[in-house]
């Protein structure tokens, strides 16, 4: 039974409601970039004629994704993990808890999960996530423009590096190799830093916006709609059309690989400000709509943001690798089996939370970070009003 819409909300109950909230929006955009991996080779990911597409409408979808979600979605899930790295140590402080140690061990679980996960489908983030945060916590303590400046230059720093590894790329693209061409093997040691390299420094950086973005009052609900609107409109405006300049780039050098990496470096450079910029458009109509009952289902998604992330892969790989022919389908043929995907976590995720605190996987996690056996099955499901807001009081203390 689904978690029934809340009563007027205090101050901390909104800041949870607010960021389980953006992230479950989050975790809806990162599966629609991932299944574009778990249905195709790992070209069509960033290469939209490698696979993948058909007609108009497949090329709409393509485009559309990298314009809107690429990148964005996962930056956003970055930003808020890297928050919830400040919450996590204000909570173990106050509980008299080794707020360094409990991070430590927290991620080292984290590091595990990402390796199974890794056995099962090589576009894994946890493990990626658990390498940085160790990074991420020497900031922790910093101020927040501190914070938001080195965020800012490790988001979009390894720009730079753009141009001489461009350069190295021949016509036929045979550095790229899979990256960029189905069945061309691996790339050359050069692209391969480069790619991996972007990606976690990247995620380094959005850690520590996320930080300071939560300091200010950004995700927590103090800043209001007249703050929130003049900030994603300006990070639009930037954003989007720069963007569009690398999707420009790409089709009017057909997918040239030569202009593979050069076509993704304004997308590389807006990343940042979109992931800002959406995540206040997403808070600002939460606050003018916070009363829509279809947030209750996106709250409980992201308050089991771990477990859906890895259900994503078992779902999506029985999908589109047992049931369907791998690498046969079209974007748009996809984007049906994401909507459906979704259906299911929709529905899954506020019957889990109704009855037990935790997700499965949070639970386990939360068990061998404090290392004592956490409560998991409520005593009743929740029904009504009061025991929705009951619950997130609840979370907001001891989470």
């Amino acid at each position: 039974m689904a978690v029934m819409a809340s009563l007027p909300l205090t101050p901390t109950r909104q800041r949870i409601h607010q960021i389980d909230g953006l992230r479950g929006v989050a975790l809806l955009g990162i599966l629609i970039m991932n299944s574009i991996s778990y249905a195709h080779p790992t070209a069509a990911y960033l290469n939209l004629p490698a696979a993948g597409i058909g007609g108009w409408w497949d090329w709409a979808v393509g485009l559309g994704a990298q314009l809107l979600v690429d990148q964005k979605m996962m930056s956003i899930f970055s930003l808020l993990f890297g928050a919830g790295m400040v919450m996590f140590a204000e909570r173990a402080r106050h509980k008299g808890s080794n707020p360094l140690g409990r991070t430590l061990l927290r991620n080292a679980i984290l590091a595990i999960l990402g390796l199974l996960h890794s056995l099962l489908w090589d576009g894994d983030i946890l493990l990626l996530y658990a390498l940085c945060a160790p990074l991420a916590y020497l900031w922790i303590r910093r101020s927040p423009a501190v914070q938001l400046a080195w965020g800012a230059l490790f988001a979009v720093g390894p720009a730079i590096f753009v141009y001489p590894v461009s350069a190295s790329i021949d016509a036929a693209g045979t550095q790229l190799g899979e990256i960029w061409s189905v069945g061309a093997g691996q790339a050359s040691d050069d692209v391969f830093l480069f790619w991996v390299g972007s990606v976690a420094i990247r995620a380094l950086g959005m850690m520590l916006i996320g930080m300071a973005l939560y300091q200010v009052g950004f995700l927590d609900g103090r800043l209001g709609r007249d703050v929130l609107r003049p900030i994603w409109a300006a990070c639009l405006a930037f954003g989007l059309p720069t963007v569009a300049v690398g999707i420009v780039i790409h089709l009017g050098t057909a997918w040239s690989p030569q202009y593979a990496l050069l076509g993704q470096l304004p997308n590389n450079i807006a990343t940042p400000v979109l992931a800002v910029g959406f995540s206040a458009l997403i808070l600002d109509l939460y606050q003018a709509n916070g009363s829509w009952r279809g947030w209750r289902r996106i709250e409980a998604l992201g308050k089991m943001a771990l477990t859906n992330y890895l259900s994503f892969s078992v779902l999506g790989l029985l999908l589109w690798g047992v049931l369907l022919p791998f690498g046969t389908l079209s974007r748009s043929q996809i984007l049906l089996g994401v909507f459906g995907i979704w259906a299911i976590v929709l529905l899954w995720s506020p019957w889990w939370v109704a009855r037990f605190y935790y997700g499965p996987v949070e639970w386990l996690w939360r068990w061998g970070t404090y290392g004592k056996h956490p409560p998991m099955r409520r005593k009743r499901a929740l029904r009504t009003e009061a025991d929705s807001n009951e619950a997130l009081e609840r979370k907001a203390v001891e989470c």
